[in-house]
């Protein structure tokens, strides 16, 4: 794995952003070899080795000034579960399971599983002041989502 920088800056301002990352790099005592994109908006560096704490005093003392947001971290990390899930048909490494495949640690899990599909939420926005049209509009909206929907303000 690869520890890397990772800073998102303004369109067209990646060198600048590399220039903060290796001040802040320098001020770590750290090394890095940034990749630029030019017109990508981020700016990628690679760590020869990674030091967290001395990489964020540094990050604290000189902050990044085109640097809109920077984050550090390692990877590629794969995501696989340790079992098939029934509803995956088996995990695949750039997928994440469902919650409820977590539901013997944490039963409430499939509760919400079952009743998230349930909750719609439709808003519509009207000024028509006549209040039979506006009553035939909810019943119109109330038609097309599923059995069993209802609305929360009654006309």
């Amino acid at each position: 794995m690869t520890d890397v920088a990772v800073a998102l800056c303004r369109e067209g301002f990646e060198a600048e952003a590399v220039a903060d990352l290796a001040a802040i790099a320098d001020h770590a005592r750290l090394s890095i070899e940034p990749t630029v994109r030019p017109g990508s908006a981020y700016v990628v560096a690679r760590f020869a080795s990674f030091d967290d704490a001395a990489w964020r005093r540094a990050a604290r003392a000189h902050p990044a000034t085109f640097a809109r947001s920077l984050w550090t971290g390692s990877g590629p990390h794969a995501i696989v579960a340790d079992a098939p899930h029934p509803s995956t048909g088996g995990a695949r490494p750039d997928r994440i399971l469902p919650l409820d495949a977590f539901a013997h640690e944490l039963p409430r899990l499939s509760d919400l599983r079952d009743s998230y599909p349930r909750m719609w939420k439709l808003y519509v926005f009207t000024s028509e002041p006549d209040k039979v049209v506006r009553r035939k509009l909810q019943e119109m909206c109330l038609a097309a989502l599923p059995a069993g929907c209802v609305n929360a303000l009654r006309i």
